[in-house]
């Protein structure tokens, strides 16, 4: 396949031709030419098709297409970062807020309130257990479950994607464990919440597992998730977190955690809609009608 680079602002002027010998060439050998070429970093590349004197879709990873000879117009990224890393620096500083509030408890509430409630109640207790817990599987997922189809992002997104996680979890963290923190009354409602929080923690994993298994390495094709609560909605993964976070917010009585599973749930709902019309898209009538996008038999 001929390959030829061509300016992303001038499509006449000619950056670069080179012939890609493999027999289905991919993006992955496209841009490992193009370094030999240019010297610009693989991770660093990005290509648009350009057709009929217009610039086109993205080129995403995996086979190119299959024309013999192929224009591209060619734009340098930023810094970039690796998935995994922005995932690890997204997820330690939410699984560090509640140690790192409680262990800074002198510092940050009254003295007069330390007085009156000096160590936590139990179900602060099991508030700082949980919360900590979801964000230590979190990492946990990170490096030995999730699959990522790009290898790299702007550096920037560390802190784009982590301010939501950062700023609740040290919101959350706050008033839980503020010495003045009036729990539940009802113990049972407590306890069966918590259980039910580790329930959909377990299942919430369990997605992803089922998600991460439905790749081979290298394989960055589409397909259709399979078994478990994937037969009933789209997004179970999204489901059970949100439900999660609601159980949460039961257990705990916090408005803060209130807001924080409000602000994830809709979040939440826009990404699954997103997934649910492309994969339909893709996939056509082979994609299950009777499959709803979140929520079970509901929407």
């Amino acid at each position: 396949m001929k390959i030829t680079v061509v300016n992303r602002r001038n499509f006449s002027d000619i950056q670069d031709e080179f012939t890609l010998s493999q027999k289905n060439p991919s993006l992955t050998d496209l841009k490992k030419e193009f370094f030999k070429c240019s010297g610009v970093d693989v991770n660093r590349q990005y290509f648009n098709v350009v057709e009929n004197g217009k610039r086109g879709a993205g080129l995403r990873p995996g086979p190119l297409p299959d024309v013999p000879h192929l224009t591209v117009c060619f734009k340098k990224l930023g810094l970039q970062v690796g998935y995994r890393t922005v995932f690890f620096v997204e997820y330690l500083v939410p699984m560090l807020a509640f140690p790192l509030v409680y262990l800074a408890r002198g510092l940050i509430y009254s003295n007069d309130s330390l007085q009156a409630n000096p160590i936590l109640s139990w179900q602060q207790q099991l508030a700082f257990v949980l919360h900590t817990l979801h964000f230590f599987k979190r990492e946990l997922e990170t490096f030995f479950v999730h699959k990522f189809s790009n290898a790299t992002m702007p550096v920037f997104n560390i802190f784009k994607n982590s301010s939501y996680y950062w700023m609740y979890a040290f919101l959350c963290a706050y008033f839980v464990l503020h010495p003045l923190y009036t729990p539940p009354q009802n113990d049972i409602q407590v306890i069966v919440s918590a259980v039910l929080f580790v329930v959909c923690l377990l299942c919430n994993g369990y997605c992803h597992i089922i998600l991460s298994n439905l790749r081979k390495p290298g394989d960055n094709s589409k397909h259709i998730p399979r078994g478990f609560f994937f037969e009933l909605v789209t997004c179970p993964n999204y489901f059970f977190e949100i439900t999660e976070w609601f159980l949460f917010f039961v257990e705990t009585q916090s408005i803060a955690v209130l807001l924080f599973a409000l602000t994830g749930a809709a979040q939440m709902w826009v990404w699954a809609v997103g997934k649910h019309k492309n994969l339909k898209k893709t996939f056509g009538d082979k994609y299950p009608r009777n499959r709803k996008v979140l929520v079970p038999f509901l929407v």
